[in-house]
């Protein structure tokens, strides 16, 4: 579990990193930076803090960690649908 946590941990950060990068140079208007970031941001940190909360839903409402992870790989194949119907930026 230790092992775990510190694998997920340091991929975590490095996909944080990387997605900050390319959000910065995917930005519509420079002079608006800040506004976008943090607007960015918050996109980025609302559903983290949402996510544990549905999770435990769904783990009270099921009993197990099967369908929390089920859940989880629905979305996460969602997202990368979603992603790849993103053609460019402008």
């Amino acid at each position: 579990m230790v092992f775990y946590a510190i694998l997920g941990d340091a991929a975590t950060g490095v996909y944080l990193a990387v997605d900050v990068a390319i959000m910065f140079l995917v930005l519509p208007n420079k002079g608006y930076e800040v506004r976008d970031m943090a607007l960015l941001a918050l996109a980025t940190i609302v559903p983290a803090a949402i996510a544990p909360l549905v999770a435990a839903g769904i783990f009270q409402v099921t009993g197990g960690y099967i369908a929390v992870f089920l859940f989880a790989v629905v979305f996460t194949v969602l997202g990368a649908v979603f992603m790849l119907l993103v053609r460019g930026v402008r």
